[in-house]
């Protein structure tokens, strides 16, 4: 009957849906995040190697001495960059250069799962001894329709895949357990593969960190580019 096959599906979903919430907070619970810690609020110069150089070499800025960044951050997810070492004036340059900033500020606060996926429908799925879920924007309307993630047998998080507005990237995750972390899992490194259309751009970063006054902090971030 109607009703049964309705009744069915009802728990199915429910069901779909309580697994990925357990293999989500599964991960998330072990998962390293200066927040998660005590971590309030932060100022940080940042400084990109060979930065200062490279612009001199535009001749537009007179002699530049050191360029660099200041990150302020404050819970819940407050983040402005500011642009040092320029004139005054060149606003777009100072937006082109602030937004590689800004792309690195989830290095700093570990985006979990989670937060990509909020509010969308999510399917789940084996392959082998790895769980993969999936999350669709059922609108059509988002930047990113598609993304799917793969937990490894142990719960960690791996592979995520993203597809939308013609651009499809993979990103592969590292976790290490550094003692000063006490057990939580600390994005290492991370390998990026990005396609649009013929276009194919790879990248991997390795991140070092400090211990800063019991948070764990970037240090370095080392990204190699081939395209």
């Amino acid at each position: 009957p109607m009703s049964r096959l309705l009744f069915l599906m009802i728990v199915m979903l429910f069901s779909t849906a309580v697994i990925a919430e357990s293999v989500l907070d599964n991960f998330e619970v072990r998962q390293y995040r200066p927040q998660n810690v005590g971590l309030k609020d932060l100022v940080a110069q940042i400084r990109i190697d060979g930065l200062t150089e490279a612009l001199n070499k535009e001749l537009i800025y007179g002699t530049l001495t050191d360029v660099y960044f200041t990150l302020y951050w404050q819970l819940p997810n407050q983040l402005i960059v500011d642009v040092n070492g320029l004139p005054e004036g060149f606003i777009e340059r100072r937006a082109i250069l602030s937004s590689a900033i800004y792309s690195l500020a989830s290095y700093f606060f570990s985006l979990t799962p989670s937060d990509y996926i909020k509010g969308l429908p999510v399917t789940v799925a084996k392959e082998g001894s790895n769980t993969v879920l999936q999350a669709k924007d059922p609108t059509g309307k988002m930047v990113i329709s598609n993304i799917e993630y793969t937990f490894n047998a142990a719960g960690i998080w791996q592979k995520m895949v993203t597809v939308g507005s013609g651009v499809a990237q993979t990103i592969n995750y590292s976790f290490t357990t550094p003692a000063w972390a006490k057990n939580k899992l600390v994005l290492t490194s991370n390998e990026i593969e990005q396609i649009q259309g013929v276009f194919k751009v790879q990248s991997k970063s390795q991140i070092t960190y400090d211990n800063v006054q019991g948070i764990g902090l970037p240090k370095t971030i080392t990204v190699t580019t081939q395209t």
